[in-house]
């Protein structure tokens, strides 16, 4: 009689004992996979903000190249006029 007790309870303790740890196996493989998800969604955001600073970099050394062309345009004209206003 208080060996079929003992049995039951040891099989219960090793039956709750196997929940839990399948419980928190169960919290680490969707904690890993929040953290795998989160890396990707960071991964292709980064990607996205690399290409745009690439566009307004490209951009920029256009423009660069235009103020720097307008620039001699201007010098030019400039000792163009220096030269009328002397003679």
């Amino acid at each position: 009689m208080f060996r079929r007790r003992s049995e039951s309870s040891d099989s219960n303790f090793w039956m709750s004992y196997a929940d839990l740890m399948a419980g928190l196996l169960f919290v680490f493989i969707l904690l890993i996979g929040a953290i795998v998800s989160k890396s990707m969604i960071l991964r292709e955001d980064l990607h996205k903000k690399e290409d745009r600073l690439e566009r307004a970099e490209s951009s920029l050394a256009q423009k660069k190249e235009r103020l720097n062309l307008t620039q001699d345009k201007l010098k030019e004209l400039t000792s163009e006029l220096n030269n009328r206003e002397s003679i």
